[in-house]
């Protein structure tokens, strides 16, 4: 064989070996598959050789079951590195020896790039949905009881389009019509409620009326979700008429289901679900650190704020959890305890009443949990069960520590139920005086768990918890207040229940309490206890929606996108229902002002579709009590932003700026209130109100120094050129005004300044329906409101402008000073620039001096 044969034996040989790595990269893909022994595809027949005649042969898997096999194999997969929950795409495979040492020796030019988990990964899992969309369809083809469970399948994947799925909404409204109209399903007519409300990706034109319709079907149908939106629609008037009566009832329909839900979990309760998060708060606010009320103030040590100043240092929860350990192991009992309650309820900031913040999410490990209170409780108790001497500090951590131990073994968490040793547990927490070990012997001797009911018994032990302030304790001490027809005493022990920390059990029977004299107070009761006990509908919503945004932040913007527009949409979905956090995050990923310096000229024209949804979302955020939302809605307006016109309307953001200054916690707030009074948009031109309001954002936060100090010279400035110019009426008093003349300019500024915006209550009692009252148009006088702080204040006033004139001259003399040291430069350096000029002149002419001299005189 001649010498121009090998290379077509090297390609043979290399052809052979790629043959034999796609059987063997085969048959490793047919022994993952479901349906069967390895070697059977997915949709095939099964053998009909049936090796044992005394078993049936298997019955043929119908489409549908097909379909979701190969959605679980989907959606195993791991999550983002930034997320400790799984993740919905697929991990790339492990290379056979033989795979890895053609892959090796292959061509660099052959190499196809991989990208998040691979392009051989990222095929197989687009087969596997087209695959799965073949199954559905010929599944609703087929017809019968399967059919109308396939279509509803197929329509969700439509719709939210998990990877590596891709939405079709058109597709997704036409199934969820098809099976609403078929079978009348609950969930096809909530999704369709959604369609008609939102007009989502252009399915169908938005229809409120028929959106209401389909709701009320949903609901009629059990759908909690569409009970929720019925509720807030009615509660506020979106899309409905505004009726507390109804909502109250549509929200005491779900609130009902969440305490039973509660109730049927093991001793003490279900757990509840973390809390969730806003993403504005991860950034410090709406307009970032310091200048957010979200991030100022008291609010800085919130777990969300924190968390977000974490991870813009580049911590991870695994670098705390490391710290904390080594520390712990140093024999710093502390951390030992708070590794315990960390691994225990799933969450670096643990919260009152054994819930937790969302922020600082990290999986839950029993085992861990329970190896560090063990280690903690080890402290006075050796294993030979005798008591140790120790500091009354430790003593306190070891009955933490025993609390949570019984309560760990009442409940079965991580280890099987055992009512022995929970008792033990407790009674050794109790000893130490631990109010939680006193709880847990309260509902043993109450339901009889390992114990004799004991009544008077448990009734002593839930006052001794609440004599620590122990949320749950009061709640039981209210309930059994309740039963024996004490309501004063119920409702104070409910309410110290809230106050305490445990806000989800005791605003429920609150509601129950004053539905008769305040709706308003018990819609906004059932409203919390519905939203926070959403185990079944709303938290896989929510925490899928979370899974996605972080995988788009991990995979970038091209191959994110789907991801983003996945999360957006479930947050938009719960926003309908009224999730204040949720209407938040909308806004917050389509807020389209988050320049802070605007070139208009340059800056290309934001999308008004976009900012018109951003804006309704702040608008309903900020009818929440969110104060960073209102502003934000003011600016909308002040821009033109999202407007129906796409032009400013200036009145109706001053309205909106004082209806969040009369709160008195946003410095932006009321600094933007007294430029507006400066420059008269919006509100008459009024230099003292404008002065006022400067000095109470200065007042309100000290970080808003250097702008106030800007802006009062900026003001004084206009003042000055007021007088210049005759207008005197506006101008600002150097010397002090006297207190009749602050009198007399505030009645006669007031009458035509705007009535702000109903500020956002504390006090739930007196919550007002926010949609009909927050943007009216009727500017109504109110000469009165700074009447007093005029009157009393002058004084005041007088002597702040004698401060800043003193300020005025002591610049303007360093300035003349610093002109001075300039003038004389200038003369010296020109005489210096002269000598030289004649002594070169000297020497080109013949002179006989050096250049020394000439250089130095």
């Amino acid at each position: 064989m001649g010498r121009p044969a090998r290379p077509l034996i090297l390609l043979l040989a290399l052809l052979a070996a790629c043959a034999l790595s796609a059987l063997a990269h085969q048959q490793r893909v047919l022994k993952t598959s479901p349906g069967g022994r390895a070697g059977r595809v997915p949709g095939e027949p099964a053998d009909k050789k049936n090796d044992d005649p005394s078993q049936e042969p298997p019955s043929e898997p119908t489409p549908l079951s097909l379909a979701l096999s190969l959605l679980t194999q989907l959606s195993h997969a791991p999550s983002p590195p930034s997320n400790p929950q799984p993740a919905l795409y697929v991990p790339p495979s492990p290379l056979t020896p033989l795979e890895a040492a053609i892959d090796y020796i292959r061509p660099s030019w052959l190499k196809v790039p991989s990208a998040a988990g691979g392009s051989k990964r990222e095929s197989w899992a687009e087969r596997r949905a087209g695959r799965v969309l073949e199954l559905l369809e010929r599944a609703v083809a087929k017809g019968g009881e399967e059919a109308e469970e396939a279509r509803g399948v197929w329509a969700d994947l439509m719709l939210r389009a998990p990877p590596p799925f891709k939405q079709n909404a058109t597709r997704a409204f036409e199934l969820y019509s098809d099976l609403a109209s078929r079978t009348g399903n609950a969930t096809a007519h909530a999704a369709l409620g959604f369609f008609y409300d939102t007009g989502y990706g252009g399915a169908v034109e938005p229809h409120p009326g028929t959106a209401l319709l389909h709701y009320i079907f949903a609901a009629l149908g059990g759908d909690t979700g569409a009970e929720m939106t019925l509720a807030y629609k009615h509660w506020v008037g979106i899309g409905a008429e505004q009726d507390c009566e109804e909502a109250l009832g549509w929200y005491q329909r779900v609130a009902d289901k969440a305490m039973a839900h509660y109730h049927a979990g093991p001793p003490g309760g279900q757990r509840l679900p973390l809390t969730k998060t806003r993403l504005s708060d991860l950034a410090g606010g709406a307009y970032g650190r310091g200048a957010s009320v979200a991030s100022t103030g008291n609010n800085v040590i919130r777990p969300a704020i924190k968390a977000g100043r974490a991870k813009e240092a580049g911590e991870s929860w695994d670098e705390l959890l490391e710290f904390f350990s080594y520390s712990a192991f140093q024999n710093e009992h502390a951390y030992a305890l708070r590794l315990g309650r960390i691994h225990y309820l799933g969450s670096i900031y643990p919260l009152p009443s054994n819930q937790a913040d969302g922020a600082g999410e990290v999986p839950r490990n029993y085992a861990k949990a329970l190896f560090w209170f063990r280690r903690v409780a080890r402290l006075v108790w050796g294993e030979d069960a005798r008591r140790k001497e120790v500091d009354p500090g430790v003593e306190q951590l070891a009955g933490m520590a025993a609390g949570y131990l019984g309560r760990m073994w009442m409940r079965g968490e991580g280890v099987r139920e055992d009512m022995e040793r929970a008792r033990m547990w407790a009674e050794r927490g109790a000893e130490l005086g631990d109010p939680e070990s006193h709880f847990l012997l309260g509902l043993m001797l109450r339901d009889g768990l390992g114990v004799q009911p004991n009544f008077q018994k448990a009734v002593a032990h839930f006052q001794t918890a609440a004599q620590h302030h122990h949320p749950e304790a009061y709640i039981e001490l209210g309930k059994i207040y309740a039963a024996n027809g004490d309501t004063a005493r119920a409702t104070q022990h409910f309410e110290y229940a809230v106050a305490s920390g445990n806000a989800f059990e005791a605003y429920y029977h609150l509601a129950s309490s004053v539905s008769r004299t305040s709706c308003p107070a018990a819609v906004a009761y059932l409203k919390l206890v519905a939203e926070r006990g959403d185990w079944t509908h709303a938290a896989p919503e929510w925490r899928d929606a979370q899974i996605r945004w972080a995988r788009a932040a991990e995979w970038g913007d091209e191959k994110g996108r789907g991801e983003r527009e996945g999360a957006l949409l479930g947050w938009w979905r719960l926003a309908e229902r009224g999730y204040e956090v949720a209407q938040n995050n909308v806004a917050f990923v389509l807020d389209q002002d988050k320049q802070r310096i605007r070139l208009p000229h340059l800056d290309p024209a934001p999308s008004n579709s976009s900012a018109a949804l951003a804006l309704t979302h702040w608008a309903r955020s900020a009818e929440q009590h969110q104060i960073d939302s209102s502003v934000k809605e003011g600016d909308y307006y002040f821009y033109g932003l999202g407007t129906p016109d796409g032009k400013p309307d200036y009145q109706r953001a001053a309205q909106i700026y004082l209806g969040a200054a009369e709160t008195h916690v946003s410095a932006l707030a009321l600094w933007n209130v007294g430029w507006m009074y400066e420059r008269g948009l919006g509100v008459p031109q009024d230099f003292h109100l404008a002065k006022r309001y400067f000095d109470m954002a200065l007042d309100t936060d000290e970080e808003a120094l250097v702008p106030v100090v800007l802006s009062l010279i900026e003001l004084h400035l206009r003042s000055l050129w007021a007088r210049l110019t005759g207008q005197n009426e506006k101008a600002l008093s150097i010397f002090g005004p006297s207190r009749a003349h602050h009198q007399r300019s505030s009645s006669s500024s007031h009458d035509d300044r705007p009535a702000p915006a109903p500020k956002a209550e504390d006090d739930v009692e007196e919550r007002r329906p926010p949609r009909k009252n927050r943007h009216t148009d009727d500017w109504a006088p109110e000469a009165d409101l700074y009447a007093d702080a005029w009157g009393d204040a002058g004084d005041a006033d007088a002597d702040l402008d004698d401060e800043l004139v003193e300020s005025a001259l002591i610049l303007a003399l360093a300035g003349a000073l610093a002109a001075l040291v300039w003038v004389r430069g200038v003369v010296i350096l020109g005489r210096f620039k002269s000598r030289i000029y004649h002594r070169l002149k000297k020497r080109i002419l013949g002179g006989s001096q050096t250049v020394s001299a000439i250089i130095m005189p």
